[in-house]
């Protein structure tokens, strides 16, 4: 369970895959899962425009009924754009299946070749594991990457939570991924600025 670092998410919605429609489409509906934090079975419902006002998209989760607003922000705002301009007549259907089988594709054609390593428990048995980041990434990573960009940025977690339909906290903070470089990054300097000298009057 991984979520995309934001240069990755970059390199997604720039890789030129107009070769292939079909995984053009695929990218362009997992970008629109990234970029609200919706389940692959909501897209329908993001794309109808009846959802749509000038400052949100309102929507009933098909999975809960829970009723979440997303915010239009302007990459979102943008990507609707595009999609409803490249696809006219709506996007073809297309199943989840299918859906992870071709987003495997792009991520390699992405270059998401990091290898992970982890270990599971079996009763008491320690497994190790290790696989490719592009065979670890699925329609629910861009519901993943939505909430740990998110939270990364500041945006407060109560509020991420009324985007995405978590009822609880527990719920949500298995949404959130922080590896080693996210680790790293939050860290960075900070045993490293100098403290301030305070002159004391004699």
């Amino acid at each position: 369970k991984i979520a995309l670092k934001e240069n990755e998410v970059e390199t997604l919605i720039k890789l030129n895959l107009s070769g292939s429609p079909r995984l053009d489409k695929v990218r362009d509906l997992f970008a629109l899962e990234i970029l609200t934090g919706q389940r692959f079975s909501d897209m329908p419902k993001l794309l109808d425009r009846k959802h749509i006002s000038d400052t949100n998209i309102q929507i009933y989760q098909q999975k809960t009924g829970e009723k979440v607003t997303i915010p239009l922000h302007p990459k979102l705002k943008k990507h609707l754009s595009y999609i409803f301009k490249k696809y006219p007549n709506g996007l073809p259907t297309i199943s989840n299946q299918k859906f992870n089988e071709y987003l495997k594709e792009i991520c390699i054609k992405a270059e998401f070749d990091r290898q992970h390593s982890w270990v599971t428990l079996t009763g008491k048995q320690k497994i190790s594991q290790s696989d490719y980041r592009y065979n670890l990434i699925t329609s629910h990573t861009g519901r993943r990457t939505f909430c740990t960009l998110a939270l990364n940025s500041g945006i407060n977690s109560e509020m991420i939570m009324k985007v995405t339909g978590h009822r609880t906290y527990d719920q949500f903070r298995e949404y959130v991924k922080v590896d080693d470089a996210d680790l790293d990054k939050a860290f960075e300097g900070m045993f490293n600025n100098k403290p301030k000298i305070i002159n004391k009057k004699k």
